[in-house]
């Protein structure tokens, strides 16, 4: 995971530059629906700290852990809804 984190960081630091913008004002987001808490863990240790959920229950679940979680207390995650929002079913 953390070449892969590696790679599109640098696709957007060359897209930034080719833009003229400052790529610390992008924000990379982590897709987390459907990953298992082992994953956010491991993107979280390569410095992800924002994370997309489209079911509000996944974010609760996953929020609740990390919150917990000894890693994270000095700087929890952040959860965005991405995509259309997912109920029960």
């Amino acid at each position: 995971m953390q070449k892969e984190i590696e790679l599109v960081r640098e696709k957007i630091r060359l897209a930034c530059d080719r833009a003229g913008r400052d790529s610390e004002t992008v924000l990379l987001l982590g897709v987390s629906k459907t990953k298992p808490y082992s994953a956010l863990q491991e993107a979280y240790s390569y410095g992800i700290h924002d994370f997309g959920e489209n079911k509000v229950q996944e974010i609760r679940e996953k929020y609740e852990m990390m919150r917990e979680d000894s890693l994270m207390k000095d700087c929890p995650p952040h959860f965005h809804m991405i995509g259309t929002l997912q109920k029960i079913k």
